[in-house]
């Protein structure tokens, strides 16, 4: 017997669209109501929203761009002075979030502000 033989495999969707009895039933509508109303009811704090709303990814020429400045400045003088940016390892491309790098800007403008 075949390895192949052996393995039950899901229909494809055209078979599912012909034969609507072979299509995956979906979940109670109880089930689908409870996780709603649980969704709703969830009261998130400022650091989960600000951490849901990073922007679109960008790399560190965008970054700079954004910031008006070279890529050669991002890497020597803002990152140094805390500009967020995720890297997976410590040979990887560093990546920069829109919103997270806007907000920020708005933080070293504020700080500045009562240092002046």
């Amino acid at each position: 017997m075949s390895l192949l033989k052996a393995h039950h495999f899901r229909p494809s969707l055209t078979e599912e669209v012909r034969n609507p009895s072979l299509a995956v039933s979906s979940p109670p509508e109880q089930l689908t109501r409870t996780v709603d109303t649980n969704v709703q009811n969830r009261v998130l704090t400022k650091s989960a929203v600000d951490a849901l709303n990073l922007g679109p990814p960008m790399d560190i020429q965008n970054a700079a761009s954004l910031l008006g400045c070279s890529s050669w400045t991002v890497r020597q003088k803002l990152i140094p002075r805390g500009l967020p940016y995720f890297q997976a390892s410590g040979a990887g491309k560093r990546i920069f979030y829109r919103d997270q790098v806007i907000r920020w800007i708005e933080a070293q403008q504020k700080r500045r502000s009562f240092t002046v």
